[in-house]
């Protein structure tokens, strides 16, 4: 208002509005991007090759599951829901599950993903750990794992 009124231009201020600041931006930059336009459309479809590639990824890690992965019979339900890395981390914990059961070792099974563990495999990855999983083939819920490990994110 006070520009109007005292008929001053800005005052000298740099930028009276977002406006006038990003035009001044872009002029000052027109010898780096010298096609503002064609610069939006070359990262555009960046972005969309980008998430392609990602795509393809998630296709390819659902359809090349491991076999010693398909095997574990706890599995069974999370085998290409989940990331090639969430499932041989859970293969690994049913393993050490199933060897403390053989040492005789007493645990019980906590399905809550909130709950009060310090596994580094629950605390840094969200995955159950070796005393959250079953060792008598009951399948592992889908909704005791983080949905960061899920594949259908990417469709």
């Amino acid at each position: 208002m006070e520009c109007y009124v005292f008929n001053c231009g800005n005052l000298h201020r740099t930028s009276t509005s977002r406006n006038e600041g990003s035009h001044a931006s872009f002029r000052s930059k027109i010898i780096v991007i010298p096609k503002p336009a064609e610069a939006y459309v070359t990262r555009w479809r960046h972005n969309v090759e980008w998430m392609q590639r990602l795509r393809a990824n998630t296709v390819d890690a659902q359809n090349r599951i491991p076999h010693d992965i398909r095997v574990v019979v706890e599995l069974k339900d999370l085998v290409g829901k989940l990331s090639l890395f969430a499932l041989t981390e859970i293969r690994r914990q049913v393993n050490q599950a199933k060897m403390e059961e053989s040492k005789g070792v007493v645990r019980e099974l906590e399905w809550e993903i909130n709950g009060p563990c310090d596994c580094h495999t629950y605390c840094r990855y969200g995955l159950p750990c070796w005393h959250m999983v079953p060792t008598d083939g009951m399948a592992i819920p889908l909704e005791s794992i983080s949905p960061f490990w899920r594949l259908d994110n990417w469709n």
